[in-house]
């Protein structure tokens, strides 16, 4: 929105353009541009000669929409932090393929268990960081940690010892 009423918003004050609703719509956005080539809205409106008064601004927001998920490699639905076991394991597999996403599942599986501490310490430092930007890029939420109750309810049972026995 700074950078909106900087630079843009003085170029369209003298136009039907809603200028409020839109420092509204864009407040605590960070500033993408995409540009569309004269050539390119020419083959779009059928026209050699395009006036900002024939060109439709929905349009140009789908444009933007479009080209700044081909950046960043995703799609809408893979924008979501995932949570859940299964659905971490299938983003990761769907964004890694099988071999590295069972890797960096096993990983995530380890900090969720062990804690980000000692799993640091038993990584090696490449590794660990490499994992856990991959583990960011795919929107996996590492801020929860399992509970697991690892009690020691094993019986010793050797015949021999028992008092029955002897």
């Amino acid at each position: 929105m700074l950078e909106f009423k900087k630079h843009d918003m003085k170029k369209l004050f003298n136009s039907n353009f809603n200028i409020d609703n839109y420092l509204e719509e864009i407040k605590g956005f960070i500033r993408f541009e995409c540009e569309i080539k004269k050539k390119k809205l020419e083959d779009i409106y059928n026209k050699k000669y395009i006036r900002i008064k024939n060109v439709n601004y929905e349009y140009l927001k789908r444009v933007w929409s479009e080209e700044f998920m081909k950046l960043l490699k995703f799609f809408e639905s893979d924008l979501t932090i995932v949570r859940s076991k299964e659905d971490i394991e299938r983003r990761l597999n769907t964004c890694y393929g099988n071999i590295r996403g069972r890797t960096l599942y096993n990983f995530y599986t380890s900090i969720m268990v062990d804690g980000l501490r000692i799993v640091k310490a038993r990584t090696s430092h490449n590794v660990y960081y490499k994992n856990i930007r991959d583990l960011k890029s795919a929107n996996v939420d590492l801020s929860q940690r399992y509970k697991l109750t690892l009690e020691n309810d094993i019986i010793d049972f050797n015949p021999f010892e028992w008092k029955e026995v002897v």
